[in-house]
């Protein structure tokens, strides 16, 4: 055995990694370089025993060590883990699944105070404290283990099962002056239940060490950090752990309490929700609203994940005017996430749930009618001409008749899909988590060409004139044509493309990973101009009156000078922005990852109006007959009130 890196960030937690060197051709490892500016630490063992893997495994964890380096800090450790998980997913659809058991992979991230493990159960998880011997890694009186396992949401179909009952994502939670010692261990080959092909390596592990003395320092680190954690006896820690079930104890009576007055209140009190208040409880529509059209633009699939947000305590951006309050006139609660945005069709709001359903209900919030798709759906629905077409995450593409959701056809793409499906003149286009992009005929279903583009696809193409244009999944902005699927022309944008493009005064209009804005000239991809906003951008684009409006990882909304691309205005939340903004009548829409929903002055970046649901949101807004329609990260769809100046 040797050490391949030992490394501790904020005096919390040490890392590292024992493994044989000689055998990288059948074992990845890392360990990250331990800056204590970052406040995270990374240790990644990846270890096969079939030739098969190792060009499936590098190329994932490669991504996954590039995005930890580029993330400059990790706002929601459990979701970045989970990505993980879907670049796997996506990988092993090409593996055989019965060499599964030829792979095996631990990651420990430590964050702050949070220690994430994520490993699959080939290697055996143990925890010591202090001079303990080894027990293995169960939730006890100074340790408490939280289960995050990817197994558990097998029934949102987001993964498949055969790979995600190998896997366990916990997070471990310590008394702060305790010392531990955590061991992600793989049995050596004389354990093994198969035969590796070549030299066999020896077993690996990967160790995370926490210590409470103050003067702990990382290897081949001459600073000190002062942890701050006080020096308690035995006595003292008992008292500290009953003040804090005491604690706990009364804030839920005083939450319980809280809870069950708001209900009597709603109940027995008064009736009539006074102006201006959230209407929370209310299953009655508004109808004293004025009329409005339909959105015109919704937006892909969103994947990244993350934690809820702190509430939004900041004051209202409003100049000299103060901004009023949205009403939720109903909400319709499902079984999983609503990332999917909502949808006009035949008078109805048709959006997908990860639950595997495709919905339609009436204004009222009625259910009109389901369709169950066999597998989650994160994909917006795209309607035309009396059809609703959609895919899901089992690659299954499908059409129903949006009056009553009787299905019309169905084709299996062989990969995932999350992107949403653009009509065309004769096709329906599919980008798939497969790297193609697939041309369906709108009537019958069937396959009319498949292009392949590469990578993973997550953005929605755009069907315009004669031309199709969409994202791969390594950095390209294509043109292709509608009826072949030939290339005409690529734009390197240099970072992934995650936003669907817009069309607008003959330029396409798209966001990168890297947070960059792009415009480029929708004939030939010659590139007009570019902006950077601080954070990724991964939602279509909204447009009004010279103006285009992008959401950013980074918190804010960008007001963009569509001619020039110079910063117009910009609008600041508490959470990054994910889903696409809505622009109607010299308005714009959006949702955050802080749970709320904004309406803003188009021209000013006022803010006019807004309101707070209950979990973060991905769903991009629909605006439609003066009500505001999306879902949230808890399964609810809501319909709230406009608001007028």
């Amino acid at each position: 055995m040797v050490e391949v890196g030992w490394w501790r960030v904020q005096n919390l937690f040490r890392l590292r990694i024992e493994a044989d060197e000689a055998e990288q051709n059948q074992r990845l490892t890392f360990v990250d370089d331990g800056a204590p500016e970052r406040e995270s630490s990374l240790a990644v063992v990846v270890q096969w025993s079939d030739r098969v893997w190792k060009p499936v495994l590098e190329p994932v964890f490669d991504e996954f060590v590039r995005d930890y380096r580029e993330s400059g800090s990790i706002v929601s450790p459990g979701s970045f883990l989970e990505k993980l998980v879907h670049a796997l997913d996506a990988a092993c659809n090409r593996v055989d699944p019965a060499l599964l058991d030829r792979m095996e992979f631990a990651v420990a991230l430590c964050c702050g105070r949070g220690l994430y493990l994520l490993h699959s159960l080939g290697f055996a998880a143990t925890c010591a404290l202090e001079d303990a011997p080894p027990q293995p890694l169960v939730s006890s009186l100074r340790v408490r283990v939280k289960d995050l396992s990817p197994s558990s949401m097998r029934g949102s179909h987001l993964w498949s099962a055969a790979l995600v009952e190998r896997l366990r994502l916990v997070r471990v939670f310590f008394e702060d002056e305790d010392a531990a010692a955590v061991q992600l261990v793989l049995p050596g080959s004389e354990d093994a239940d198969f035969e590796f092909e070549g030299p066999v390596p020896a077993r690996a592990a990967v160790v995370v060490e926490k210590e409470a003395a103050l003067d702990a320092v990382g290897a081949g680190r001459e600073d000190r950090i002062d942890a701050g954690w006080p020096d308690l006896g035995e006595s003292a820690r008992r008292d500290r752990r009953t003040l804090s079930y005491a604690a706990v104890g009364l804030v839920a009576l005083l939450f319980g309490t809280a809870i069950f007055g708001m209900w009597r209140w709603h109940h027995l009190g008064n009736p009539v929700t006074p102006p201006g208040a959230e209407t929370l409880f209310s299953d009655t529509v508004d109808r004293s609203l004025d009329a409005r059209t339909q959105n015109a633009r919704v937006s892909a699939e969103v994947v990244d994940n993350g934690d809820e947000q702190r509430d939004d305590k900041r004051a209202t951006k409003s100049g000299d005017a103060t901004a009023g309050a949205l009403s939720i006139l109903w909400s319709k609660h499902h079984k999983d996430w609503v990332t999917s945005s909502p949808r006009l069709a035949h008078g109805r709001v048709v959006y997908g749930c990860r639950d595997g359903h495709l919905y339609s209900v009436d204004p009222k919030g009625d259910l009109a009618w389901d369709y169950d798709s066999g597998a989650g759906i994160g994909a917006t629905p795209a309607v035309d001409d009396g059809r609703v077409f959609c895919g899901n995450y089992s690659g299954l593409a499908f059409a129903v008749r949006d009056k009553d959701g009787k299905e019309l056809w169905t084709a299996d793409l062989g990969s995932k899909i999350v992107a949403s499906p653009t009509p065309g003149k004769k096709h329906v286009f599919f980008a798939t988590q497969g790297g193609e992009i697939v041309a369906l005929d709108k009537k019958s279903g069937e396959i009319a060409w498949r292009q392949a583009v590469g990578g993973k696809l997550r953005a929605t193409p755009l069907a315009a004139g004669d031309r199709l244009y969409a994202a791969d999944g390594e950095g390209e902005l294509l043109c292709l044509e509608q009826k072949s699927g030939k290339v005409r022309w690529t734009y390197p944008a240099g970072s992934s493309v995650q936003s669907s493009p817009l069309l607008a005064d003959g330029k396409l209009v798209f966001g990168c990973k890297d947070g960059t804005v792009h415009a480029v000239a929708a004939k030939d991809g010659a590139q007009v101009w570019t902006q950077r906003t601080r954070g990724a951008v991964q939602s279509t684009p909204g447009v009004a009156d010279g103006l285009v409006f992008v959401g950013s990882s980074d918190r804010k909304l960008y007001a963009l000078q569509l001619g020039s691309g110079e910063i117009a205005w910009k609008f600041s939340t508490q959470a990054p922005i994910l889903a696409s903004p809505a622009v109607l009548d010299d308005r714009v829409y959006i949702t955050a990852y802080d749970k709320h929903t904004y309406v803003l002055e188009a021209q000013s970046g006022r803010e006019i109006g807004r309101v707070r649901l209950k979990a973060p949101i991905y769903s991009s807004p629909l605006v439609a007959a003066g009500r505001i329609y999306c879902g949230s990260n808890d399964g609810t769809v809501y319909c709230m009130s406009d608001v007028r100046d």
